[in-house]
């Protein structure tokens, strides 16, 4: 930024001096020096550059990238008793935490960063990600509606409040679940890793119609253009973000489902494309022997099952 009000000054002044005309194009080269002169001295700049606490904070974030989860926790940790608080700093402590396994360890980080940061729609998502691991399905719901009602469109607590009613019995919660759904819906129309989890949540509730409409959308969304991933789910180890990965589910759920309402060649045609992406998906495989074998078409089971045995000798 910095750069480029440089850059106009100093074209605003030239262009002023080189006419002849020592204008406003002059004043505003001057307004724009001045300002840029100011801002070069002021402390916001120098935070970036100087500041101890950021250099620290900017240390954990590169180790969390590489990998070096403890080196992460160790620098995330020595910056919040440093600074009572940096934003972020316990929510990527916790973060760490939770790569290390150290569950309580990342609650508690977590907790600190809503204390200080009520707005933390990522501490909320993360503390339901939690309680989703230790099957606390009703606090992981509630934990990831309070990340949307932050962040509406989050595509890591949507499809994490999604997961979260595969673990709830309650009728009453699982109504409130779904008028949340519907209210969040509109921001992932075009989101296919939110439309493939959405797909399962409608399949596990028999709403095989809607399941189907949503791995369609998905393949249609990646064969029209590479859709972009949101970074809650690039680097998440929860939601699917790989669009060949997602590509591959939604045709291998497409032969599973058009199985079930009696549609046997869309289940044949499906699982054979699953199987042309995922040549080691048992799932497929099965999906599309039981397809031959549901329109009469033994000969094409049998060849299906050949290959079947020829990767996975004695099973089936």
């Amino acid at each position: 930024v910095l750069a480029i009000l440089a850059a106009i000054g100093i074209v605003s002044i030239y262009e002023a001096i080189r006419s002849r005309r020592i204008g406003y194009r002059f004043f505003w080269g001057l307004i724009f020096a001045g300002g840029i002169y100011i801002l070069a001295g002021a402390s916001v700049y120098q935070d970036s550059s100087s500041n101890p606490q950021y250099a620290m904070f900017l240390r954990g974030n590169r180790s969390l990238r590489q990998g070096d989860y403890e080196g992460a926790v160790a620098c995330f940790d020595s910056l919040s008793r440093s600074k009572p608080y940096f934003k972020n700093s316990y929510l990527n402590l916790g973060i760490a935490n939770l790569k290390l396994g150290n569950t309580d360890a990342a609650v508690d980080a977590f907790r600190s960063e809503l204390n200080r940061n009520h707005t933390s729609a990522e501490a909320y998502n993360n503390i339901g990600v939690i309680s989703l691991l230790q099957r606390q399905y009703d606090s992981a719901a509630a934990c990831c509606e309070k990340a949307l009602n932050i962040k509406p469109y989050y595509t890591e607590a949507a499809v994490n409040y999604l997961r979260s009613a595969s673990g709830i019995t309650g009728p009453e919660l699982l109504n409130l679940i779904e008028i949340k759904r519907r209210d969040f819906r509109p921001f992932f129309d075009a989101n296919p890793v939110y439309l493939l989890e959405e797909a399962l949540y409608f399949t596990k509730n028999k709403r095989y119609a809607e399941a189907i409409n949503n791995h369609l959308r998905v393949i249609e969304i990646i064969r029209q253009h590479k859709p972009s991933v949101s970074f809650e789910s690039k680097f998440s180890a929860h939601a699917s973000h790989s669009h060949d990965n997602l590509l591959r589910l939604a045709c291998y759920q497409l032969g599973y489902l058009y199985g079930l309402t009696g549609e046997y060649k869309k289940s044949i045609q499906f699982s054979r494309r699953a199987i042309e992406l995922a040549p080691n998906m048992k799932e497929a495989y099965i999906n599309l022997i039981s397809g031959y074998r549901s329109i009469g078409d033994r000969r094409g089971a049998d060849s299906v099952i050949a290959v079947y045995h020829s990767i996975w000798p004695g099973d089936f």
